[in-house]
């Protein structure tokens, strides 16, 4: 199943298919980025900050919901900080 989001109300779709409980999207001017922050369907906190292309995601567990949410959204480069992974 793939799922496309071309405009801001198909963040919508994520909410019905259950991979966000809660996703607050932020446009911060300052520094011409998106800013995406909410938590996952398993109640993993999610950061994501996008510019150019480019994104940064922390504490995501389900890959596969990743790799189809950077697709819908355009991100073709990305890293993955997991804290959950991460030994002291």
């Amino acid at each position: 199943m793939k799922f496309t989001m071309r405009k801001k109300r198909d963040w919508k779709a994520w909410f019905e298919v259950g991979v966000f409980k809660r996703v607050v999207v932020l446009r911060n001017h300052e520094i011409n980025r998106w800013q995406i922050m909410g938590l996952c369907a398993t109640g993993a906190p999610v950061f994501i900050e996008a510019a150019r292309g480019k994104c940064q995601i922390r504490a995501w567990t389900d890959f596969n919901q990743l790799a189809l949410f950077l697709e819908a959204i355009g991100v073709q480069r990305y890293e993955v900080h997991n804290k959950a992974t991460v030994s002291a």
